[in-house]
């Protein structure tokens, strides 16, 4: 398992983390999400014998909400 805090772009309301986390919850090896939006950060948790960074990027990005350098 890996933890990992995410700058997301986009994510400063309720209903916004609750899009995100619910379209992450989808991929397999998703452990836990936990979203901040007053800093718009998200924490996952995912098996990394399951599930890539890029995979956790790209499923972001289709929910209108992507990874923020």
């Amino acid at each position: 398992m890996e933890t990992v805090v995410l700058k997301v772009e986009g994510l400063d309301c309720p209903s916004c983390a609750k899009t995100v986390e619910k379209g992450l919850k989808k991929l397999k090896g998703i452990e836990k999400t936990e979203s901040n939006f007053f800093a718009e950060k998200l924490t996952v948790t995912y098996d990394t014998s399951q599930l890539t960074m890029e995979e956790i990027e790209t499923r972001l990005k289709k929910v209108g909400h992507p990874v923020t350098k």
